[in-house]
């Protein structure tokens, strides 16, 4: 279980990283939702969405992020997250 908790903590480290690579208000949702727990219907009011609507947007930024992943982070799929020495993001915008 020790082991459980570094891995998980070497995973969000490199996925806050790598939120600096996503467009501003694909990172805003993703943690809102995901890494602060905010009740989907709260974000979607906020950003004057409706709930359908941040659903979709929450699916682009997470395929987006998933992008962002699997092209800059794919010794550590293979080898482990424990010692990531992959280069920091250098995209912004709506990665392919």
């Amino acid at each position: 279980l020790a082991d459980e908790a570094e891995v998980d903590r070497a995973v969000c480290a490199c996925l806050l990283e790598l939120l600096g690579g996503l467009a501003a208000s694909d990172a805003a949702v993703i943690r809102a939702v995901d890494l602060e727990g905010t009740a989907r219907e709260q974000v979607a009011k906020a950003l004057g969405l409706t709930a359908n609507a941040l659903n979709v947007r929450l699916h682009r930024a997470r395929a987006r992020l998933r992008t962002l992943v699997l092209r800059l982070c794919a010794a550590c799929l293979t080898h482990g997250f424990d010692e990531c020495e992959c280069p920091p993001p250098t995209m912004t915008g709506n990665p392919p």
